[in-house]
């Protein structure tokens, strides 16, 4: 009986002590469960951020400027073409015009070529990409 009576008193006494490392524990737990999430989500936008420089992404992105380029420029040689051609005659007019539409197009081209030239070579794998 001695023994129940000691055994109340000291469990007693660590009861405040007991209640405040339980709390601390919740209380850190809680701080876990909260940076874990945190975490999830910044893996998650850092894989969305990565996704835009994994070389399948790159190349589409190349090829789609590559042909955003051809586009340009074939637009432009449109325009110069029927900007130049008076109507009911087929003699251009204007050699200003004419030197202007050529380093126009010629700097569109040279860009377009520069890309097409790196998709060849990307597709045929010669380009490699380190992994670092």
């Amino acid at each position: 009986m001695n023994l129940m009576i000691q055994c109340a008193d000291n469990n007693v006494r660590l009861q405040e002590s007991l209640y405040q490392l339980r709390s601390e524990t919740q209380e850190a737990f809680n701080e876990a469960k909260n940076l874990e999430s945190r975490w999830k989500e910044l893996e998650r936008e850092q894989k969305e951020v990565y996704q835009r420089f994994t070389p399948q992404f790159l190349l589409m992105r190349l090829k789609h400027s590559t042909t955003a380029q051809d586009d340009a420029s074939e637009a432009l040689a449109s325009s110069f073409i029927h900007q130049q051609l008076q109507p009911g005659t087929s003699t251009p007019t204007g050699g200003a015009g004419v030197d202007e539409f050529v380093k126009e197009f010629k700097e569109l081209r040279k860009v377009y070529h520069k890309r097409a030239m790196w998709g060849e070579r990307w597709t045929d794998g010669k380009i490699a990409w380190r992994g670092d």
